[in-house]
This record gives structure tokens, sequence and C-alpha cells, in this order.
């Protein structure tokens, strides 16, 4: 039980991190008329923002898979 709220508790704090991501003040930073890779930036901060956090959710949730013990419970 205690490693589902240790992962509950991970996915949380992706979620505040998605969130303090894409708030006002970080977008008005990237929302200027340059392009990085021929994208406008803002777009570029959108998808590599929504990328990482897709990536860090999945990561965690395939590190402990249910047939897996988690990293927790090896080191009994």
């Amino acid at each position: 039980m205690k490693t589902n709220d240790f992962k509950n508790g991970r996915l949380i704090v992706v979620c505040f991190l998605g969130a303090f991501g894409l708030t006002y003040p970080l977008l008005s930073l990237f929302n200027r008329a340059t392009f990085v890779f021929g994208i406008p930036r803002l777009f570029f901060y959108l998808f590599a923002v929504w990328g990482v956090l897709i990536g860090l959710v999945v990561f965690m949730l395939w590190r402990s898979r249910p047939g897996q013990p988690a990293d927790s419970e090896k080191r009994r």
C-alpha cells in the first residue's frame, strides 16, 4: 500500500509541475515572434512541456508495473 501512496504522490507532483509550466507568466515568456526549428517558439514550448509530462507519467507508471516489484520492495 505504501508503494501506491508514493506513486500517487509523484503523479500529483507531475500534475502541479504541468499546471505551473502551462500558466500565463511562463507562456508569456515564450510568446515571441521567433522560431525554433521552423516552429513558433510558443508552440514549441507547449508541445515540449506536454511531451515531457507524458514521458514522466509513462516512466513513473512503467517503473511500478503490477507484475514487477517496486524499488522499495526489492530492497527488503
